[in-house]
């Protein structure tokens, strides 16, 4: 299912949406990163709204998570964000309704801290084993040396695999803390 809102500026409505959950004053509702919307409260990660804009229109298809979508949380989902939209912006809505989406259905993700950097996005670097600086052979050759044949002296610099920081980012999650 899918809600359809018939509007003359659904860009204008949607982001006159995200203002108003930015301000405070639609507090049921909260969207994501990805700027889909979800319910907040008991309904919290039972779905969420992804808005696309179409010519004269708003379409906010209904991603379930992954395991599944019940028939109450579908009901809900819609039928309270239509009531939302006839409460905060009956001036920029023409009407909405329900309909079955023509698109696919898209199982949304649910995204666990990475086992491997436990969250934070980063990993000991490997090179320099988390220090940030590595031992180099000298670049040049003390002429003042008493054993020029002697062995070079080591400097230490700034590791270049973590350029210092001791730690590089996560493989696994690709340094975004969540897989």
């Amino acid at each position: 299912m899918a809600i359809h809102v018939n509007t003359s500026d659904p860009k204008e409505l949607l982001n006159s949406i995200y203002a108003a959950i930015d301000l405070g004053s639609i507090d049921a509702w909260a969207y994501d990163e990805e700027k889909d919307f979800f319910h907040q409260g008991h309904w919290k990660g039972e779905a969420w709204l992804r808005p696309t804009l179409k010519q004269g229109a708003l379409v906010l298809d209904i991603i379930p998570p992954t395991v599944g979508l019940s028939a109450e949380a579908d009901q809900v989902y819609h039928r309270r964000f239509i009531e939302m939209l006839r409460t905060h912006f009956e001036d920029k809505v023409a009407g909405a309704r329900a309909l079955d989406s023509q698109v696919p259905l898209i199982r949304r993700a649910t995204m666990t801290e990475c086992p491997r950097c436990e969250g934070s996005g980063g990993v000991q670097c490997e090179r320099c084993v988390g220090k940030g600086a590595v031992l180099s052979p000298a670049k040049w050759i003390d002429i003042y040396r008493d054993d020029p044949g002697g062995p070079l002296t080591e400097v230490q610099e700034n590791c270049p695999a973590c350029y210092g920081l001791g730690e590089t980012g996560c493989p696994t999650c690709q340094a975004t803390g969540k897989v």
